[in-house]
């Protein structure tokens, strides 16, 4: 078992762990989901495989009871914490969707604790159309209308050939969903609500990957470039690929342990 659990004064926080222990850290932040990606530790170990010969491979959960409220902001923060309490310094950091959110926040605020930067299918604002789609959510969940959250989720995170290709799992993940998971997706889909890094992303001094699909039915390929210029980082754009390029497409782990084994 590699799910390990820290408990603050004012939180508590799950984390997997698996790799080489003492090695490079990398600290992986996933994005929104409806239900935590703890639930997927074998997935999780065999995507990032060829990280734990060299690398100290974590993945941090949200904390596990967010209050109404709880924004991007405050789940910077509270990895920050749970950074600090690790004793986790001068680490990789690869952020995913809000998770790449809450990277660049880290990034900007703790410099002590990036090596480098890498962010994929976010965007360092809140466009018009993308809090349409969290404005949904929020509503879906808030409504308990399961099959409206995972028709509106699936269908702007997947492409459709990969939600063809995987739905009975998606059936199967649709009908693990509680009211529970609900509330706290309720909560999540509400913390997008405001968020803007943009003054503060001169403050990063890692080196910086953004990479992004082309068709990010969410965060448009420009959201991607505005990072990398905002942060002099390097930007690469997947033709045919939707915002959960990240898990469709194997080149991105590929092209990432190439940015961060470059010396």
């Amino acid at each position: 078992m590699s799910i390990y659990t820290i408990k603050d004064a004012n939180f508590e926080m799950r984390y997997l762990r698996f790799g080489k222990e003492g090695g490079q850290p990398i600290a992986v932040i996933p994005g929104a989901a409806i239900k935590s990606v703890m639930g997927a530790e074998e997935a999780i170990k065999a995507q990032y495989a060829a990280f734990m010969q060299d690398y100290d491979v974590f993945v941090f959960d949200r904390i596990s009871h967010m209050p109404k409220g709880y924004t991007i902001y405050n789940m910077a923060a509270d990895t920050e914490k749970a950074f600090d309490i690790l004793g986790i310094k001068n680490a990789d950091i690869f952020g995913v969707s809000q998770g790449g959110m809450i990277a660049q926040l880290i990034a900007a605020d703790r410099n002590d604790l990036v090596r480098k930067l890498i962010v994929c299918s976010s965007a360092a604002f809140i466009t018009e159309s993308a809090g349409k789609i969290m404005a949904d959510w929020k509503a879906f969940s808030a409504a308990k209308d399961i099959k409206a959250l995972m028709q509106s989720f699936a269908g702007n995170v997947y492409s459709a050939a990969y939600y063809e290709k995987y739905r009975q799992a998606f059936d199967a993940y649709a009908a693990s969903i509680d009211d529970a998971d609900l509330a706290a997706f309720e909560i999540t889909a509400d913390s997008f609500e405001g968020f803007d890094v943009r003054g503060k992303l001169d403050a990063v001094k890692a080196p910086v990957l953004v990479l992004c699909g082309d068709e990010d039915k969410i965060f448009l390929p420009d959201c991607s470039k505005d990072i990398a210029f905002l942060t002099s980082g390097e930007v690469y754009i997947y033709s045919g690929e939707a915002h959960a390029v990240y898990d469709e497409n194997a080149n991105v782990l590929i092209r990432i342990k190439e940015f961060l084994d470059r010396k």
